[in-house]
């Protein structure tokens, strides 16, 4: 794991939580982590290079955000996840490509995504031979967004599985409120989209920003929170700014949620940005959280993958009584349905 120091206290702290949480998450399995700190955001991507070439290295994590430079998008630019024209639109986009294919846990780089199904639907279980011709070796998804589809998948009520792919989030509102985690974001925008969602990105800091995404396309729009607030079906919340005031940690007041509505907090299980005794209090209203913990579990899904298809030592075989890389596969793959069930802790 790579972290950079910042002149933002609460910023940093964020980081360091969330490096926390991982190492612990990563012992659970027997998975050896390591935080490696950087004074300068500058030498963070040599760092990155560094990590790559190691051999003793099999996965690299950047703790975002390394780079205070988050960019809004522009009237009508194309900003889907990895569908960004060709140019990085901030300097940690350039930091999600320099993880190299053969240790990106997160799944962010464009190598990988830029060859996904357009609905997310192959649903490959080791290494695929090819995909269209463009791709051989393990086919790795943002582990955020793919944490999202999972949970969603289980939400009968705003996901209809009768539906074909693409259209099952048809009639969807999700107001995503993200202050920080660009990169844990813009995939689950992507995901969103690609079920037939519509999608607002709203950011709290200093002045309250909206933009609507629609069918891969972005608009800046008038919109205040409150409304966006009333008009949508499912909420989500990033990171969020700490300092924010409110009724919740993201200003919120709980009285805009209208009855029915799906609530997915995505902050560490310690630092809830929602009060869930208030939310559960809505009629009809679901919340979801722990999404964190399933997040991680697919990253280490993610890093056993990588292991086997591009540092799995060639021409041996395990010692007896040690556990195998496939069988350390398998047991990842059974814990996903249990933290799946666990993240979802819904109203009845």
């Amino acid at each position: 794991g790579i972290t950079c120091r910042s002149s933002d206290e609460e910023m940093e702290a964020e980081a360091l939580r969330y490096a926390k949480s991982l190492s612990k998450s990563c012992r659970e399995d027997n998975i050896r982590f390591e935080l490696w700190t950087v004074d300068d955001p500058d030498q963070v991507a040599q760092v990155a290079r560094e990590a790559n070439g190691d051999k003793s290295v099999h996965g690299v994590v950047i703790i975002y955000p390394v780079h205070d430079d988050r960019c809004h998008p522009r009237e009508g630019v194309r900003r889907t996840y990895c569908s960004i024209s060709g140019e990085y639109l901030t300097r940690d986009d350039y930091l999600r490509d320099v993880v190299s294919v053969e240790c990106d846990v997160e799944g962010l780089s464009r190598d990988y995504n830029k060859s996904l199904p357009s609905v997310w639907e192959s649903c490959l279980s080791g290494l695929s031979s090819s995909l269209g011709g463009e791709v051989t070796g393990p086919l790795i998804r943002p582990c955020w967004a793919e944490a999202m589809r999972k949970v969603l998948r289980e939400c009968s009520y705003v996901f209809d599985s009768r539906m074909p792919a693409g259209q099952r989030l048809a009639g969807q509102v999700v107001s995503i409120f993200d202050d920080e985690s660009h990169s844990i974001v813009d995939p689950i925008i992507s995901y969103l989209l690609r079920e037939g969602a519509c999608v607002y990105s709203i950011s709290c800091r200093d002045e309250a920003t909206v933009y609507r995404y629609e069918s891969d396309q972005c608009y800046d729009t008038e919109m205040s929170i409150e409304e966006c607030v009333r008009e949508s079906s499912i909420i989500v919340a990033g990171k969020v700014d700490q300092k924010s005031n409110g009724s919740t940690m993201l200003g919120i007041d709980t009285n805009w949620i209208r009855q029915n509505t799906t609530v997915v907090d995505l902050s560490l299980s310690q630092r809830a940005a929602f009060d869930e005794e208030e939310i559960l209090t809505i009629p009809g209203a679901n919340y979801i959280c722990n999404v964190d913990k399933l997040a991680m579990s697919l990253m280490k899904l993610n890093l056993v993958k990588l292991y086997q298809a591009y540092h799995y030592p060639v021409n041996t075989s395990p010692k007896e009584g040690l556990i195998t890389q496939d069988e350390k596969l398998l047991i990842l793959r059974g814990k996903l349905k249990s933290v799946v069930a666990s993240a979802c802790m819904i109203a009845l």
